[in-house]
């Protein structure tokens, strides 16, 4: 009973504290702020009807849908619905997971570390954004926080990998976490669970190809103009617009880096869950491109560092995650630092390599 009290009351405070919050001052730099699960679902009805959704542009000529092929049959329920029907339910839905991941999140902590745990929830920014911009992003954090807490509590491999599979719904973003399950279950000498995500993932483009295998060549046709090259908030970004590089190759290099992370993050963190967490971290840090609402997918990284290890790292974490709340959404570029504020407090803390009091799960 405390807990659906629990669950009742956090939805309820969210709902109504998500009104005011949505018209701060950082959130009016955004702009016109469209409501961009439209463009995805208006992609996949095009789809649907037997159009190619890569050929549809914004009145700017940009590509309207840039996720891979095999989303279509993954986000083929959506093109069902009417847009403003469809628009209603993507917003309840988008609060009701960003909730039941912070519940999820806080509940691999100690009790006294849970109200805090919520508060950083709370006042996460990226939350907001992808609230008022309507995004896909809150189904990944859902997806992350769930598999973390299937792993920590229920102990079943197999399903908190399978959790993950929205994830490939960005594949840039899914790599070292999926590399993270991977190395885990090679060292359990257990490949249950890896050969369950990647035989997913792999149905998931068979599939695609069968229905319609012209999607892969448009599918790279719209990537003429990359995202990659864009002015996004990531490192390889930074170094292309300011630091004077101007090889295409900065990108995919710094990616492969963070997937390597991943990999030594399995080798240093005992806790699945919080290897999960952090191998996200350094998906959204070394992205070749992101949106600072897939900042979101940082909020399981963000809650654990804030509320365990040395008190500097967790001061400086909660300082980082509040700085954001001051900082004015005017350009994606200006966050490019978040990540890896996210990535120097993880270095700083007790999970970074030289460090003998790695821990396990604390499940009550």
């Amino acid at each position: 009973m405390l807990r659906l009290t629990t669950i009742a009351l956090l939805t309820s405070m969210f709902a109504i504290v998500v009104w005011a919050i949505l018209g701060a001052e950082s959130l009016q730099h955004i702009g016109g702020a469209p409501f961009d699960l439209l463009a995805v679902h208006a992609a996949v009805e095009s789809w649907l009807n037997g159009h190619d959704p890569y050929q549809m542009r914004y009145a700017e000529g940009l590509t309207i849908f840039y996720y891979p092929p095999w989303a279509l049959p993954m986000l083929s329920p959506f093109g069902l619905l009417e847009p403003d029907t469809f628009r209603k339910a993507a917003f309840i839905t988008s609060i009701l997971l960003i909730v039941g991941s912070a519940l999820l999140i806080a509940s691999l902590l100690p009790r006294s570390h849970r109200p805090l745990a919520w508060f950083l929830a709370a006042i996460f920014l990226p939350c907001w954004v992808t609230l008022k911009l309507g995004q896909i992003s809150p189904l990944l954090l859902g997806a992350l926080a769930l598999s973390g807490y299937l792993f920590a509590r229920c102990r079943n491999s197999i399903v908190g990998s399978l959790v993950l599979l929205p994830l490939f719904l960005k594949p840039h973003l899914a790599a070292p976490v999926y590399l993270f399950v991977v190395a885990r279950s090679i060292r359990a000498r257990d490949g249950t669970s890896a050969f369950a995500l990647l035989g997913a993932c792999s149905f998931l483009v068979a599939l695609s190809l069968v229905v319609d295998r012209g999607l892969f060549t448009s599918y790279l046709g719209a990537w003429e103009n990359a995202p990659f090259r864009w002015e996004t908030p990531t490192l390889a970004a930074l170094l292309r617009w300011k630091g004077g590089f101007t090889s295409e190759l900065i990108a995919p290099v710094i990616w492969i880096l963070g997937c390597c992370a991943a990999v030594w993050i399995e080798r240093r963190e005992s806790s699945s869950a919080r290897g999960l967490y952090f191998s996200a971290a350094f998906s959204v840090a070394c992205a070749p491109y992101i949106w600072t609402y897939d900042f979101l997918l940082l909020l399981p990284a963000v809650i654990q560092l804030s509320c365990r290890g040395p008190a500097w790292t967790r001061v400086a974490m909660i300082a980082a995650t509040a700085t954001l709340l001051l900082v004015p959404f005017s350009s994606f570029f200006e966050h490019w630092w978040f990540p890896w504020s996210v990535i120097a407090c993880l270095a700083g803390s007790d999970f970074a390599p030289g460090r003998t009091t790695i821990r396990k799960d604390i499940t009550s």
